[in-house]
């Protein structure tokens, strides 16, 4: 989907603006929407429980459940997980969208494992997971690869410790 798509199919414009009928009106329409989803960011950076520049979300970042492709048990902390099929996905319950930042894991386990980030965007299936995708980054350890739809060797082997 394209900015223009999802603008104009985002349905939280005024009100009191119509969706443009003439090449001039689209240009203040387009105004109108970017102010509204500017004051969305805004309130949603204040709703987070924690005043960080570039990141949105609770100060506690898990697994949200409610995001995954595939079986998983969960740890009742949502810390911790561990795929009961093939291709699995899972998302964070944090959004970054500024500045620099890293996250942490301990595997568990060895084998193919596509590690990394996506956008909100990024549609998963049992088929496609983080890396499969134009919204998403991965790095796979085992296969010593990074993917962005497509794959490129990268990096070291993993230490399973």
């Amino acid at each position: 989907m394209t900015i223009l798509e999802r603008i104009f199919a985002d349905g939280s414009h005024s009100s009191s603006f119509t969706v443009p009928t003439k090449l001039t009106d689209v240009e203040s329409y387009i105004d109108i929407v970017l102010e509204s989803v500017t004051v969305s960011c805004t309130a949603a950076k204040k709703e987070s429980s924690q005043d960080i520049t570039g990141r949105i979300g609770p100060s506690k970042t898990v697994f949200d459940v409610q995001s995954n492709v595939g079986s998983f048990v969960v740890a009742k902390d949502h810390l911790g997980i561990s795929s009961q099929s093939n291709f699995s996905t899972i998302r964070a319950n944090t959004c970054v969208y500024g500045g620099r930042w890293h996250y942490e894991l301990m595997l568990g386990s060895k084998g193919v494992m596509q590690l990394g980030w996506t956008t909100l965007d990024g549609q998963f299936s049992q088929e496609k997971g983080v890396g499969d995708t134009p919204d998403s980054y991965a790095y796979d350890g085992n296969r010593i690869r990074k993917w962005n739809v497509s794959t490129h060797t990268y990096g070291e082997v993993r230490k399973v410790i």
